[in-house]
């Protein structure tokens, strides 16, 4: 059918054309009508033309009693009776089928499901081959090349670009564990610019990538858990893109936010980064305190302080915006993003809740 529509422009308008399209039409079994914002409107020249090919094939369709499903892109409305020709008027009472950008793959999977109900399967895919090891080598530089792209992304659209990672393919995991590698390692290294670390380069740079990964391991699952009960699809791998991501993200700012911290202690008492750097106790801690006090000049501190609240508050919004991307990614928004968000909390609040309890209760 592909082939017949290949050239059907080519065709002189009239009886023929019109023959073409219905032939064509007669071995269909469904018919996806893709709908944008300016698919229809009042006075629309193309659907007014009684030899337009579009419009030839909707009453083609509709004459023919076919499955015709109208699928909405770009935010597109389904047109009002009054705007189309009384020949397809009835397209306007259709049910729509609507895809966005930032539920691609949910609202394709859902369009998927609904042909298969009619009895259209998707043709098998076949299985990938195995990628020799220059290939793997290419897409890990690959991933590297992207880290300073998806960086900025994160920073001015985190919904939309963990939304579209969301898809949870290798690739995506593939690119998300790459940029939580670079990512804190190079928060790891501009905090040493500051710590006088006693540990080695190496050990300190590697001990930020290691931790950040533990993390997303411990709360990927309650977050795959809470976001099950909220009554999103089986699919464990977006939601660990996704996290990856934001760990990583919040990482960086905590690395960024230590910096300014350690900074503006170095720049108000010059030799109490090194006193600390050996054992850090409390009691090590109030002397750094009393000897902040005590400075002749606590300028450079109260800014440096100034500004990790600020880093600190505008992680914690960037992380209330970007939540939204899961529910995008899921297809659960709205009260079952907000019943997911509340689940989470749970399941992580109340194990630490626990944990601190108890080690009052030992102390």
């Amino acid at each position: 059918m592909a082939d017949v529509f290949r050239d059907i422009q080519a065709i002189e308008p009239g009886e023929d054309f019109r023959r073409t399209i219905q032939n064509a039409l007669r071995d269909a079994r469904v018919v996806l009508v893709i709908v944008g914002p300016s698919w229809s409107g009042a006075g629309d020249p193309r659907l007014d033309d009684p030899h337009d090919y579009v419009r030839i094939e909707l009453e083609s369709a509709l004459a023919e009693h076919l499955l015709v499903i109208p699928v909405l892109v770009d935010g597109a409305q389904m047109p009002a009776p009054a705007v189309l020709p009384e020949s397809i008027r009835p397209f306007s009472y259709l049910q729509a089928h609507e895809i966005s950008d930032s539920r691609w793959g949910y609202d394709t999977d859902r369009l998927v499901d609904l042909l298969a109900r009619h009895g259209l399967q998707p043709r098998a895919r076949e299985a990938p081959a195995r990628l020799p090891a220059d290939g793997v080598g290419r897409q890990v530089l690959t991933a590297l090349a992207q880290v300073p792209g998806d960086f900025l992304r994160l920073l001015y659209e985190p919904r939309r670009f963990l939304t579209e990672r969301g898809a949870g393919t290798p690739d995506d995991l593939r690119r998300a564990a790459v940029f939580l590698l670079v990512s804190q390692c190079m928060g790891g290294l501009l905090v040493l610019q500051v710590w006088p670390t006693r540990s080695g380069v190496l050990s300190f740079v590697l001990t930020e990538p290691v931790l950040v990964l533990l993390v997303v391991l411990a709360t990927s699952f309650p977050m795959y858990l809470a976001w099950r009960l909220a009554g999103s699809r089986r699919n464990y791998q977006p939601v660990v893109v996704i996290l990856a991501y934001q760990c990583s993200f919040a990482g960086m700012a905590l690395s960024m936010a230590t910096f300014v911290m350690l900074l503006g202690i170095e720049l108000t008492v010059s030799t109490a980064l090194h006193d600390l750097a050996g054992t850090v106790t409390l009691e090590q801690v109030g002397r750094l305190m009393t000897s902040l006090q005590a400075a002749p000049s606590k300028g450079p501190w109260l800014v440096s302080a100034l500004v990790m609240y600020a880093i600190v508050i505008g992680t914690i919004i960037w992380l209330a915006v970007s939540w939204r991307s899961y529910g995008d990614a899921l297809g659960r928004t709205g009260l079952r993003s907000v019943a997911a968000l509340t689940l989470f909390a749970l399941f992580v609040g109340i194990p630490i809740g626990v944990l601190v309890w108890a080690a009052t209760l030992g102390s």
